[in-house]
């Protein structure tokens, strides 16, 4: 397993372009608290090569309402799910209100070579307890594919000190990951979720997992 590591600037901003990442609204409000630094990823069905690449180490977070469902969720996550799916919005517009940094990246493949890929599993199980999601929904996600690795992101997320609405566009939509936003959000002021102590103190045993299973 390999991993690409970025180096956190003492004073970020998203100046380069308005990329943002597709993720489940509960997931964002879960990362804009600081309870969640790690996502999973395995792509979606409209990836223009079926699979997930790490194509940007700086984006903004999309907030997605499809396909969030109880039963893919540890329970003590259920009421947070129950208060983002009944939150007032409206769908002319999306709401974007943080940008993150990929701290690091760890491809972790669906079988181990020559194996069954029990340790990738034993991986993820550990790793779920760092996340909002059940071991059994990130193991589909693992095994989804098989040939293609789980990408498991360390992320120091961002909060935009004026959040925006931006009007929905029709390519916005699709089980895609990457979209291009309106250039106005470059530029955007922002603040760290948690400071550099918290922040390391939550991401430490998730390297420990990612980097003991590397090797």
């Amino acid at each position: 397993m390999t991993a690409t590591n970025s180096t956190l600037d003492p004073a970020p901003s998203p100046a380069r372009a308005a990329v943002a990442l597709k993720e489940w609204a509960v997931a964002v409000r879960a990362l804009d608290r600081g309870e969640q630094v790690l996502i999973l990823r395995k792509g979606g069905i409209s990836e223009e090569r079926k699979e997930f690449t790490v194509e940007h180490e700086e984006f903004f977070l999309y907030p997605t309402y499809e396909h969030q469902q109880f039963g893919q969720m540890r329970p003590q996550f259920h009421d947070e799910l129950t208060r983002t799916l009944a939150a007032p919005r409206d769908p002319e517009v999306a709401p974007i209100a943080n940008w993150a940094r990929v701290v690091a990246a760890y491809p972790i493949p669906a079988r181990a070579p020559g194996g069954p890929g029990e340790d990738s599993e034993a991986l993820t199980d550990a790793l779920a307890a760092h996340t909002l999601w059940t071991p059994e929904y990130i193991r589909e996600r693992l095994h989804w594919r098989p040939k293609k690795p789980l990408y498991a992101l360390l992320l120091r997320v961002y909060r935009l000190r004026e959040p925006r609405a931006i009007p929905f566009r029709p390519e916005y939509g699709g089980c895609k990951s990457w979209l291009e936003l309106d250039a106005r959000l470059v530029g955007a002021a922002v603040e760290p979720v948690l400071d550099d102590a918290a922040f390391a103190e939550r991401a430490a045993p998730i390297r420990a997992l990612l980097d003991g299973a590397r090797g």
